[in-house]
């Protein structure tokens, strides 16, 4: 193989480096620092990625200066450690002030609006103490003194909404790569005046530059529930009087770039494919993410469960016929789910309901509960005593390599002195559960002053069972390396104990070496291991509190589920909505995917075939939810086509039956006589759309 040739400066330094020493030396340490920096400048990359900033920032500050300055102005993971700056440096000049450290104070403000160098500029009276701090820093630094106040130092990001990009399908599926749907508020902002003002202020103007935008405003961080500003965007601007429109711009921006987004699953994945009569060959479907929509409590049956998805609004499925691009439905998970905990909590907005309690009056505040455990405890002896009499007559299998013994071995059947003794522990550990079950009776009495409660009769009845684990480490030496074989072949299951009453397995008589003779063993099959798995303390004493809280109609661990994932007001609903738009971020998208596609002429959103399809007929009727859905959708469609044409009456749509398609065609020809860019928002951007005026009957 041929040796990689040095340049001159390399050649010079390997010469240098065989003739001093020292200097090999310095060059070996200059090259670890340097090993050491790219691995921790790899490590704060990985930590970003991984959402973990507070980790990130606490390697990013063991960094050199320069290298720090090197990750801030590197897209992402630079945003992400500024912008983890500004809170920090705040909190720690807090925390200063709050000891009389002035000058540490001020430092830590100083570097709480460094922090923000890399996402807006250094402005007022604390930007022009950093600007004379900083003239001492060198070439590495400048401050521009030309910066508008308030405004935008780092780049811009494109108004797009990356994760909504069409993408290329392959031939025949009719779609390729392009831009995606934009931000109305960015829009907003880019028209706005650029002097800067307090940031409240320029909210409220662009709330009204922008009007029914507040869902959007509360995806990307800016709003919260009740719209007001969030303590994020307060953070973020602290230290600034006034915030610019651009500065406000690249706040908003950070967020865009993860908050909606269209997943294409593989054929291998999709729901239901060639449903109905959708052609199988040409079909696409999508899942829509949304920032703020959260799943997980839709129940079982919820589609694309498989994929893992947990912010999912809407999916859809498409087909292409000679330029005709048909939307074969539109449907949502999500609806349903809101609707149904409505209906099951008996409230009537699905964004208001009030946290569930996660305490209950517990068996463990009671006195004597500490007797359960040692009742528990006392059953785990004597499971020990029973494994103990049923797997001696496998002692001496493993030999003292470890192995088990080559030659073959006869094992013998259980003495009855040892069948008596596991009848005694059998006997020992029923008469043990019943005296848990009184306790634990006892207790409930202690706790709600009524008898008979509920779960320490469901123990004497066996309706509630004690949780098991085998802790091979209570076993034999020799019967716990057989057990931890059969267990991580899974020739055991503990689980299956309950159902069974059983932990037993043939042994392998190849592996362990078993001989058999029939005269003396009667053995048709191999010999088995036979255990009793142990309590799980705390898992049973748990399972038990879990069981009493439901008594008392609380279900704990339901209740927290729900606490975490009950849903929030998102972004395509209004604040006081009792329902969410789920069709409109669908609609937005299939319209911006087919316009910058030229193979697709028209776009069509079918009206009754789908709930044909979906079965959503009554006695032929179409369910009134489910119809007006799929108008709404088609509403949708309408408002979009009126945002392009901007009220002018050269664009139609038609009307075909129920369903309405849009001439692609049209549009493009528009926007090129008007030297338009397609821009579709992901939010209805523009006043109420003008229906009739659209509308071509055919």
């Amino acid at each position: 193989m041929a040796t990689k040739k040095l340049t001159s400066a390399q050649q010079a330094r390997e010469n240098l480096k065989a003739k001093n020493p020292k200097y090999k030396a310095y060059r070996e340490q200059k090259e670890l620092s340097r090993a050491e920096r790219d691995a921790k400048i790899e490590k704060i990359k990985n930590l970003v990625i991984s959402g973990k900033d507070r980790e990130a920032y606490r390697v990013f500050e063991t960094l050199p200066l320069i290298n720090q300055m090197t990750i801030l102005v590197s897209p992402v993971v630079g945003d992400a450690i500024a912008a983890y700056e500004v809170g920090e440096f705040g909190t720690r000049a807090q925390e200063r002030f709050a000891q009389n450290d002035i000058i540490g104070g001020l430092g830590n403000k100083a570097m709480q609006v460094l922090a923000g160098v890399s996402l807006l500029p250094v402005v007022g009276v604390a930007g022009d103490v950093l600007g004379k701090g900083l003239k001492g820093l060198g070439k590495n630094f400048k401050v521009d003194p030309d910066i508008p106040a308030g405004g935008g130092s780092a780049p811009t990001r494109p108004n797009e909404y990356v994760g909504t990009r069409p993408v290329d399908l392959g031939e025949g599926i009719g779609f390729q790569p392009g831009t995606g749907l934009v931000s109305p508020n960015r829009l907003a902002l880019e028209k706005m005046d650029s002097k800067p003002l307090k940031l409240d202020t320029l909210v409220s103007q662009l709330r009204k530059a922008a009007p029914n935008k507040e869902g959007e405003l509360r995806m990307l961080g800016l709003l919260d529930d009740k719209n007001q500003v969030t303590s994020l965007a307060r953070k973020y601007f602290a230290g600034q009087e006034k915030v610019s429109p651009a500065a406000l711009d690249q706040f908003l921006s950070f967020k865009q770039g993860t908050a909606l987004n269209v997943l294409r699953p593989k054929k291998s994945n999709f729901e239901s494919p060639g449903y109905g009569d959708i052609d199988n060959a040409s079909e696409v479907q999508r899942v829509y993410q949304v920032e703020g929509v959260n799943t997980k409590l839709v129940p079982s049956g919820k589609h694309y469960r498989d994929l893992g998805i947990e912010n999912d609004i809407a999916f859809d499925s498409t087909d292409l016929d000679d330029g005709v691009l048909r939307v074969g439905r539109i449907q949502s998970d999500y609806d349903p789910l809101l609707k149904k905990l409505m209906n099951k909590e008996k409230v009537s907005n699905p964004f208001e309901m009030k946290d569930k309690p996660t305490s209950a009056v517990t068996l463990k505040e009671q006195p004597g509960y500490e007797e359960i455990e040692k009742l528990l405890e006392q059953i785990n002896e004597s499971v020990d005593i029973s494994n103990i009499n049923s797997t001696k007559n496998l002692e001496g299998i493993y030999g003292a390599d470890g192995l088990p013994i080559a030659t073959p071995k006869l094992i013998r059947k259980s003495t009855k002195d040892e069948i008596e003794a596991l009848n005694v522990e059998n006997v020992r550990q029923k008469d043990l559960l019943y005296e848990i079950g009184k306790k634990v009776a006892e207790t409930e009495k202690l706790a709600k002053g009524e008898p008979g409660f509920g779960v320490g009769a469901g123990i004497l009845e066996g309706n509630i069972s004690l949780v098991r684990d085998l802790v091979t480490d209570r076993l034999p030496k020799d019967i716990k390396k057989i057990a931890d074989r059969e267990l991580a072949y899974k020739n055991i299951n503990v689980d299956a104990y309950n159902r069974s009453g059983e932990l037993s397995t043939r042994l392998e008589n190849a592996y362990y070496g078993i001989g058999q003779t029939e005269d003396t063993l009667n053995y048709t099959n191999s010999p088995k291991l036979d255990l009793k798995p142990h309590v799980d303390i705390a898992k049973t004493l748990e399972k038990f509190e879990e069981a009493f809280a439901k008594k008392q109609g609380i279900d704990l661990d339901y209740n927290r589920k729900f606490n975490l994932n009950k849903p929030k007001l998102d972004p395509y609903a209004g604040v006081g909505a009792k329902s969410s738009k789920s069709y409109v971020l669908p609609v937005r998208n299939l319209i911006n995917e087919s316009l910058q596609n030229p193979n697709i002429s028209t776009l069509r959103f079918e009206g009754v075939e789908p709930l044909i399809r979906e079965g959503g007929l009554n006695d032929g009727v179409p369910a009134k939810i489910l119809q007006n859905y799929y108008k709404n959708a088609q509403k949708e469609a309408i408002k979009v086509v009126n945002e392009i044409g901007e009220g002018t009456e050269l664009l139609v749509v038609n009307k075909s039956g129920d369903d309405i398609e849009i001439d692609l065609d049209q549009i493009r020809e528009l926007l090129e006589n008007t030297g338009e860019e397609i821009k579709i928002s992901a939010f209805k951007s523009g006043g109420l759309a003008n229906i009739d005026s659209l509308l071509n009957n055919l």
